[in-house]
Formats: C-alpha cells, sequence, structure tokens
C-alpha cells in the first residue's frame, strides 16, 4: 500500500512541475492559409484570456524584450481593436 502512496506523490509534484511552468516551445510550421514558413518560437500556453500573453499592451517578451501592442481583452482598447484607431 505504501507504494501506491509514493507513486500518488511523485505523480502529484510532478503535475506541479508541468503546470508552474509559464511558456511552452512551437515548432516551425507551415501556414496553410498563406503557404509562409512561421519560425519557431516560444509562447504563452493556451488559457482563457490574453492578459499574459508576450504580444498583450503592458506585458514584455522575456526572450526578446520586445514590448506588447494589443490591447488586453475586455478593455476599452479592445472594442476598437483592429478598427484602424
Amino acid at each position: 500500500m505504501n507504494r501506491y502512496y509514493l507513486l500518488f506523490a511523485i505523480l502529484f509534484l510532478l503535475n506541479l512541475e508541468v503546470k508552474g511552468q509559464e511558456y511552452r516551445y512551437q515548432r516551425g510550421y507551415y501556414k496553410p492559409s498563406t503557404g509562409t514558413y512561421v519560425q519557431p518560437h516560444m509562447k504563452t500556453y493556451n488559457n482563457e484570456t490574453n492578459h499574459d500573453n508576450f504580444s498583450t499592451k503592458y506585458n514584455t517578451n522575456p526572450f526578446t524584450n520586445q514590448k506588447g501592442y494589443r490591447a488586453r481583452d475586455y478593455s476599452y482598447e479592445s472594442y476598437n481593436y483592429g478598427a484602424g484607431q
């Protein structure tokens, strides 16, 4: 029975380690719509918001030191994003 507790504890700790990572590696790929190649890069995990994305305003990409430019979800600027304003 102790082996099961040990196995559970190991799996639990591994799960915490995976969830604690903020970034993931995106392999290079070809966009089917345009046929252009996208270089490999680091990106944040998918979630329900863009508040933690590198390209969102007030965020900085730690790998390139570029500042974000896109409006945050549900902000005033996001309602006009892409409308030339």
